[in-house]
Parts: structure tokens; sequence; C-alpha cells
């Protein structure tokens, strides 16, 4: 969030779309579930397919309504997430750019961080 907050700033233009999207969007009863198989596994989306769940389940469309209800008809998307992209292209929202955020190497979150790369394909 900070580094969107900088580039914003930066730029002196741009909207941050905060989506509540509990356990991947696999709901509360998914969070309940996971503390259960935690030391198991060292990602929560390894996690949630062990228990039955879609590694996930977000969607993206209320961010593309949010997006057109502003008037908002092309974005760069900052994200390391390649499904971010195309859900919003396939919403009618034109990605023009999208730019990987760099995130902190913290030894604590290797382990997440190898799970967002291999597990969900995203860029870091």
């Amino acid at each position: 969030m900070e580094i969107t907050q900088d580039e914003i700033a930066k730029r002196g233009i741009g909207i941050i779309i905060v989506l509540n999207q509990q356990a991947k969007d696999n709901g509360i009863l998914a969070t309940l579930h996971y503390k259960s198989v935690a030391g198991e596994v060292s990602y929560s989306a390894t996690a949630y397919q062990m228990m039955g769940y879609p590694a996930d389940s977000r969607s993206y469309l209320s961010a593309a309504f949010i997006l057109k209800e502003l008037g908002v008809k092309s974005v760069e998307l900052l994200s390391n997430s390649h499904d971010k992209r195309k859900q919003l292209q396939d919403a009618g929202i034109a990605v023009v750019d999208r730019k990987s955020v760099v995130v902190e190497n913290r030894p604590d979150l290797v382990a997440h961080y190898n799970g967002k790369r291999d597990v969900e394909g995203h860029d870091l």
C-alpha cells in the first residue's frame, strides 16, 4: 500500500481501491480452517487447496465497476498479479501498463513470496 501511495504522490493522480477479500475471497470459514493447517504449509493458497477451497476466489469485477462509475476507461496497474490485469480487461477496463511492485526482502516472508510466485504466478 505504501509503495502505491508513494507512486500516486509522485504522479499527483491515482486511485486506490480496497476490496474486502477475506481468505482470498473464500470467506471467514476458510480463514478459521486455515488456522488448523497453517503449520503444515507455508502458503495460504496451498492450505486452502488442501482444505478443498480454490487457491484464490477473488474477483476484481467490483473494482472494474467502481472505475467505470468514476469514468475511468484505462489504468496503469501497480500489481504483481497477471490475473488482476486479465479480470480488469475482461470487464472492459483497458490496462495500458502493469508495473510490478518490488517487495521488501524479508527473510520471514520468503515462503510467502515463493508461494505468490509459484502458486499464483505473481512477478516478484
